[in-house]
Order: C-alpha cells, then structure tokens, then sequence
C-alpha cells in the first residue's frame, strides 16, 4: 500500500497526474438536476478512489453547494485541501457531467474565512455550542451541577 507524504504535498512533489480510470468526455447534454442528485455523484465519486485517504477525507468533509448556472462550490479549511481538491478537479468534473449528464458544470474550490469555519471537533464543544444557543440547557446543566469530561 502506498504511504501518503505531506510534506511532498507541501512540496508539489506529490504524484500530479491523476488516473482514476475516468476519461474526460465532452459532455453536450445539458440535463437539470438538484442538490441531492449532485451529492449523490459527489458521494459515487468518493467510492471511486478509495486509496487517495486524503482526498476522500476532504470530499467527504466538505460537500459542494449548488450556486447560480451549474456552478457548484466547495469551501475548505486550508490551501492543502484546496490543492487537493484542484488537482483532481479535472476528473471529478469528467464524472459528475457524465452522470448528471449535464456539461456546462463549473466547480470552485475556496478557502473559509476564519469566521466561517463552525466546524465542531469534539462532543464537548458541540455540547457548549448548544448551551451557547439554549439558555435552558445551560440552566439545567449548571442546576444538576454536571461537568463535561
């Protein structure tokens, strides 16, 4: 099994031609489709490349978003998800418009800003998000006198 380098990420050193066996086909059809039809070939998609543990990681985070015209967007937290996700584009644009069976698909891939990032880690910070937004809760959290291990 092939081990993942960061820092030849980092580098650029990382493999740049992407082979997943998809070959870009012009697609001409120009077939409407919704959000969940495009997150099910999103998710269709990750299935294809199980080896590639970080792209999956990202794509399976980070889900794009319909935006005007067929232009779909996907926010990132960082430039190395950011140029994963660009590297691949190519392949996963060929994807989607073969099984959307649309052509006219434009993908962006932008970086949050700082504020935009809600991403919770852990259990406890999504527990004090709630009391922060339920007074109630943090009444009763504070009234049984319980703490967060």
């Amino acid at each position: 099994m092939p081990g993942v380098s960061i820092k030849k990420i980092l580098n650029g050193d990382a493999d740049k031609k992407v082979d997943n066996g998809f070959v870009p086909v012009d697609v001409k059809s120009e077939n409407q489709f919704n959000e969940q039809d495009l997150l099910r070939a999103w998710n269709e998609y990750i299935n294809t490349i199980p080896d590639k543990k970080i792209l999956v990681t990202t794509m399976q985070s980070y889900k794009p978003a319909m935006k005007d015209n067929l232009f779909i967007e996907v926010s990132v937290d960082n430039p190395m998800q950011e140029k994963e996700l660009l590297n691949e584009r190519p392949s996963i644009l060929s994807f989607l418009s073969q099984k959307l069976q649309n052509g006219k698909i434009q993908m962006y891939i932008r970086i949050m800003e700082q504020t935009e990032n809600k991403k919770m880690l852990s259990p406890k910070d999504r527990f004090k998000n709630m009391m922060e937004n339920n007074q109630d809760l943090a009444k009763l959290f504070k009234e049984l006198e319980l703490e967060i291990d």
